[in-house]
């Protein structure tokens, strides 16, 4: 009986091992896989503690496109520019894969701006960034005001957490959600909250925590997704489930006193005015189409949330991060400001092109300091060929961008800091081919036009009113990213002077 066991047992074992190496013709080439597991043994051997880590060492051998099983998760990782740009500009290539612990934000549906795939992406995705243009950072009367107003409360409050802290001192970790979450908000619901308000504090750290839950490399529950039921606390099922039903409560309140505002529809002043709007027409015209519901809003509204306030805020405080730990790029930095802004004057969107090495800064900190080192994976949606290779249908694909931002062929000495490889003999910005960190085709990052002026005018006005340093006496902050859906610097303390 046991040698019949082992035989069988055998067999099944080898049947896999050829399914899962030798069954599909034409596949990007990529390691031996194993039964069950996969690829994961691999990159674990790679020496890397982070995925986007381990697939750059995998393409060193592999190339930069190839194929891997992480547990049950079959894919292709995308690690050069030139592949990115042409593969992520195809229509085959424009799903997206809503896993399982993202569908819990939308009631396991295709919901949202994010997650969602078809002519119902499409049409939202369109409607939310023509609407939020409308409403923001498109109208520049009404950018100017509601941005300088906003870091005027928060250069105050960095002063005054400053002088509490008794070292002049502040703590960057969730440094710039507070006062992220009013700009935005300005936009999507028409209001902005106090920096003590406790409720907006809870959502902003339980925000926090869902980011740093998982990844989009190869999270266990995502190589296992039964994982997800048999340990739910292990695999952070059930602090999505938890998380997103508070999202759900809170954002529904919203909704309802705005629907509750006679003339929402006649006098919009949110985003969520012009949705309801939206909704009321859709029932009119083509209640069929199912686009524009209220629970659509709902989702987006989320989106929106959890991704504007965790991106920027990890932009800006890898900003601050290689700041003080490269002073002579900040006096460059206050330098070029300071001729253009004289005396601690309002920084505009509109200096931006007569500051070159700030422009030249930012690009750095974005390449350096990656946010999204994996752009959120791709779902083939019909069979296409590619390079020879064939990419069947729902094949999952990852472009790692980590690999195109420090590849050296791409960047001199890519892990250093330095904004003058942007800059060409000509004193004009540079190397721009190659620099796209708001992603690539049809799905680029929806918040560009929000994000670009957002970034330059928070870096701008800080770095202009105040001079960050290191702690003295402690060992220089790590540059080493704290993990989860997006990168953020590992939290770190740092000296603030007022320099008006």
């Amino acid at each position: 009986m046991l040698v019949e066991f082992v035989l069988l047992v055998s067999c099944i074992f080898a049947y896999l091992f050829w399914k899962d190496n030798y069954s599909v013709a034409k596949r990007p080439p990529g390691p031996t896989r194993l039964p069950i597991i996969g690829n994961l043994h691999q990159m674990a051997l790679t020496g890397k503690k982070l995925p986007f880590e381990a697939f750059d060492v995998l393409s060193k051998t592999y190339g930069p496109l190839f194929s891997i099983k992480m547990g049950m998760k079959e894919a292709v990782v995308v690690t050069s520019f030139e592949d990115m740009a042409i593969l992520l500009a195809k229509d085959e290539t424009a799903g997206r894969v809503l896993e399982e612990f993202i569908a819990d934000r939308s009631f396991k549906e295709e919901l949202g701006v994010l997650f969602s795939n078809g002519e119902m992406w499409k049409s939202v995705r369109r409607f939310t960034i023509r609407t939020l243009r409308d409403f923001g950072f498109g109208r520049k009367s009404s950018l100017e005001s509601m941005m300088s107003e906003e870091l005027r409360h928060f250069v105050d409050k960095i002063k005054t957490d400053a002088k509490a802290s008794g070292n002049s001192s502040v703590y960057v970790y969730t440094f710039f959600n507070l006062s992220l979450v009013n700009v935005i908000w300005s936009m999507v619901a028409g209001k902005t909250f106090s920096y003590d308000d406790e409720r907006l504090i809870k959502f902003i750290e339980m925000n926090e925590g869902l980011f740093k839950a998982g990844n989009f490399g190869s999270d266990i529950s995502v190589a296992f997704p039964f994982l997800r039921h048999m340990f739910p606390n292990a695999t952070n099922a059930n602090l999505f489930k938890a998380g997103f039903a508070e999202f759900h409560e809170y954002f529904r309140e919203i909704i309802a006193e705005h629907k509750a505002r006679p003339d929402y529809g006649t006098n919009p002043d949110s985003f969520v005015d012009v949705f309801l709007a939206k909704i009321d027409e859709m029932n009119e015209t083509d209640p069929s189409e199912g686009f524009y519901t209220h629970d659509q809003l709902l989702i987006v509204m989320i989106d929106l949330f959890m991704t504007g306030t965790e991106t920027l805020n990890g932009v800006l405080s890898f900003g601050l991060l290689f700041l003080i730990l490269n002073p002579e790029v900040q006096a460059k930095v206050q330098k070029e400001i300071d001729a253009v802004v004289p005396h601690g004057g309002e920084v505009l969107f509109e200096h931006k092109q007569k500051m070159i090495y700030v422009q030249a800064t930012i690009m750095e900190i974005l390449r350096l300091g990656n946010i999204v080192p994996v752009i959120p994976p791709r779902k083939v949606m019909q069979d296409f060929t590619y390079k020879g290779y064939t990419f069947p249908k729902d094949t999952t694909i990852i472009p790692n961008l980590h690999s195109v931002f420090v590849n050296e062929k791409y960047w001199d000495d890519p892990k250093a800091f330095r904004p003058e490889r942007f800059i060409d003999s000509n004193g004009e910005l540079c190397n721009m081919s190659k620099f796209s960190p708001f992603g690539f085709g049809k799905r680029f990052c929806l918040g560009e036009t929000q994000a670009t002026p957002a970034i330059f005018l928070y870096f701008t006005t800080l770095v202009q009113q105040f001079e960050f340093s290191k702690m003295e006496n402690q060992p220089d902050p790590t540059t080493d990213p704290s993990p989860g859906f997006t990168l953020s610097p590992t939290p770190f303390h740092m000296k603030v002077k007022a320099r008006y």
